[in-house]
């Protein structure tokens, strides 16, 4: 609801001690009581979610685009300023259709890979 109190998480990812996404996360704060920085450090933010808060996710929308870095991205990404990075922006439901969180991330560019696996039926363009 527009007002509602929202948790904001910011994290950064790393692989081998070397950082490689910046995660931005809302979460509509009444869903998340009692969520603590260290409950964030490890393991799978939708297991969690599941587990200490009966809050299934069942699908998502999610926009992918290149972008560069700002400073501060390239601060703590570790790389130059106008570094490329990919840009993602993911709108997460549970399966009552309820929003449960809205994350902004950026991943390095010299770094990551998106593989895409497509299905198609007799409907299919």
């Amino acid at each position: 609801e527009p007002g509602a109190p929202v948790l904001h998480v910011t994290r950064v990812r790393y692989v081998d001690d070397e950082p490689i996404a910046i995660e931005r996360i809302a979460l509509p704060a009444d869903l998340v009581p009692d969520l603590v920085p260290t409950d964030m450090e490890s393991g799978n933010l939708y297991q969690l979610l599941r587990k200490r808060y009966g809050i299934t996710v069942s699908d998502a929308v999610q926009t992918m685009e290149p972008a560069v870095t700002n400073p501060e991205q390239a601060e703590l990404l570790d790389v130059p300023v106008y570094a490329p990075i990919l840009q993602i922006e993911r709108l997460t439901r549970d399966t009552t259709g309820r929003l449960v969180e809205l994350t902004n991330s950026v991943y390095r560019g010299d770094r990551y890979r998106l593989t895409t696996h497509l299905r198609f039926d007799d409907q299919s363009g």
